[in-house]
């Protein structure tokens, strides 16, 4: 019969994840990819554009990959998200949308705000998602036209727009509804710690075997005793060990420690005294005497007699280093301190209650100094404790970077604060969407709820910004921008991969919602803050020539105009 070994651990398991996401990232891009296409092709109705776009999208995820180590299971979605969002700078070319750079900035500072988190592979893409997204929309503003500019293709103008009216009780009630049920949905949604963040089936397959048969290795955490030298840790290791036994059975199931088959300094003198007091070396020669009167050799029970009546020889921490568990002790030493390197630190694994919702188990020491925990059962407990508070400083944070963004293109408070709560909205109705989708909520999610908390800020900016100045709002803008982010986000959602359709499914459904929001809340909510739209604008009569600006009236070169498409020069 064939023995199969596989090997288990976080080394081989990071190693397969990576070659699970080597084998089917390409395919899914090319897939993202596709369908942008698709959707370019129904808004322009052209070939060239669709190509030069293309072209631009693939030469800044060539760029990426190139500069970037290989993509990691955290990575690959995230592109995939990029390139949808990054459309976002090619919609100036059907006319409907400006080329300012607010909507850039909300998009590209969306992750800002996990900078602030401590999950590594987050706060690496707060700076990446930036500078590439900075990237995609260059390419998509100033090399795309250039290259359409060459090839002699004239963008058509855009359609008719709408303009657009404030629905102030329905933006209220919207925003209301939304926000109450985002915060009932925090109560109802179960948490995924992000070490129980599932893998593709061929990768987590070797660990769920491990932990069926054997016992779950993300359970075990440490505790760590420091000395001088060996023997002075393992002594400190003996008295942490007796306050880490209390927690069996109440918080832990079972304590591994070195220090459980050594007794402090303390004990070992108590007991020392203990025995003296029964004179076990005369007992012990009344029984070789005993023994040799009844036949028997004393020499049998050498081993015996010679080690109960022998006080001198106690059980030392530097005696067990010496004898033959030394060995063995040696392997939960970390580090074996001297002059130059420092001190020795041994170490205690605890296998903690498969309860991610317990508190975390605190342990005092005699000394009154606390003994900490370590490993990811600690901090997914942790994280579950404070994951709330945390999401709403990383939304806040990203309210705030949007909202400035806002105000400074449009030098409106309100106008900034009805986007900030359309974003809101969008970000809590996800939430509320989440329960019934059966979606847990973790911190692998957390750029989804970011991304679609920019995207409601951008819809709700360029529709407050249309009702200001009195202008058609060409809806179609907003549409196209949100179909572009859920393409994106149903790609993620195709892999059926455990971790990626999650965050695909989050984005498609949050990207049509931040449509909504910003079409529907921000203008509503910027009225009721004060942000009053402009008059109705006269009836015009005939048109006549003015001779010259009116006394104290602005210059015709001061009046802004709109953007106006010339004919071609062959046009009749």
């Amino acid at each position: 019969s064939t023995i199969e070994a596989t090997l288990v651990g976080p080394g081989p398991r990071r190693v397969r994840a990576r070659e699970a996401v080597a084998a089917q990232w390409e395919r899914l891009a090319l897939l993202g990819l596709g369908g942008l296409v698709v959707v370019m092709s129904l808004a322009l109705r052209a070939i060239r554009p669709v190509l030069a776009i293309v072209l631009a999208l693939g030469s800044a995820l060539a760029g990426m990959l190139t500069l970037a180590p290989p993509p990691g299971p955290y990575d690959v979605p995230l592109l995939v998200l990029l390139l949808g969002f990054g459309c976002e700078g090619a919609l100036h070319l059907t006319r409907i949308s400006p080329r300012g750079w607010p909507a850039a900035a909300v998009l590209g500072t969306a992750l800002l705000p996990l900078w602030l988190s401590p999950y590594p592979a987050w706060r690496g893409w707060s700076i990446r998602w930036l500078l590439g997204l900075s990237v995609v929309i260059l390419l998509l503003r100033l090399v795309v036209p250039a290259l359409l500019a060459l090839a002699r293709h004239d963008t058509p103008p855009a359609r008719r727009g709408v303009h657009l009216h404030p629905l102030r009780p329905l933006a209220v009630v919207l925003a209301l509804a939304a926000l109450g049920s985002g915060a009932w949905s925090l109560g109802q949604l179960p948490f995924l710690a992000l070490d129980r963040t599932p893998l593709p089936e061929a990768v987590e397959a070797p660990a769920r075997q491990v932990r069926e048969r054997f016992f779950d290795p993300r359970l075990v955490v440490e505790a760590r005793s420091t000395g001088p030298t060996p023997a002075a840790a393992l002594e400190r290791a003996a008295e942490h060990a007796r306050q880490l036994t209390a927690l069996v059975p109440g918080d832990a199931t079972r304590v591994d420690s070195p220090g459980r088959f050594v007794l402090p300094p303390a004990e070992l003198e108590s007991r020392r005294r203990s025995l003296e007091r029964l004179e076990l070396p005369a007992r012990m020669d009344s029984l070789r005497e005993l023994l040799h009167t009844r036949g028997f050799r004393p020499d049998a029970f050498g081993e015996f007699l010679r080690g109960a009546s022998d006080l001198e020889a106690l059980p030392t921490p530097q005696a067990a280093l010496e004898g033959p568990l030394g060995p063995w002790i040696r392997g939960y030493l970390t580090h074996e301190g001297d002059d130059e390197a420092g001190d020795a630190t041994l170490v205690t694994r605890v296998h903690l209650h498969p309860d991610a919702e317990a508190p975390v188990p605190r342990i005092e020491t005699d000394d009154g100094e606390g003994l900490p925990l370590r490993g990811p059962a600690v901090a997914a407990r942790r994280d579950h404790q404070g994951f709330a508070d945390w999401l709403g400083i990383y939304v806040a944070c990203q309210l705030w970077l949007g909202a400035l963004a806002v105000w400074l293109s449009t030098r409106s408070l309100p106008a900034a604060l009805g986007c900030s709560c359309a974003a809101l909205t969008a970000i809590t109705a996800a939430l509320a969407l989440m329960v019934p989708l059966g979606v847990p909520l973790g911190p692998a999610l957390l750029p989804a709820l970011l991304l679609v908390g920019a995207a409601a800020m951008v819809a709700g900016g360029r529709a407050c910004q249309a009702m200001r100045r009195g202008r058609r709002m060409y809806a179609t803008g907003v549409l196209l921008s949100g179909l572009c982010q859920a393409v994106a986000g149903l790609t993620l959602f195709a892999s059926r991969d455990p971790l990626w359709a999650p965050m695909g499914l989050l984005v498609a459904v949050g990207s049509v919602v931040a449509s909504g929001a910003g079409l529907f809340v921000a203008p509503g909510l910027m009225h009721v803050l004060g942000g009053k739209p402009p008059p109705p604008a006269p009836p015009q009569g005939p048109a006549l020539e003015p001779k010259g600006p009116a006394p104290g009236g602005p210059r015709p070169s001061d009046q802004i105009t709109e953007p106006t498409t010339l004919p071609p020069k062959d046009a009749p």
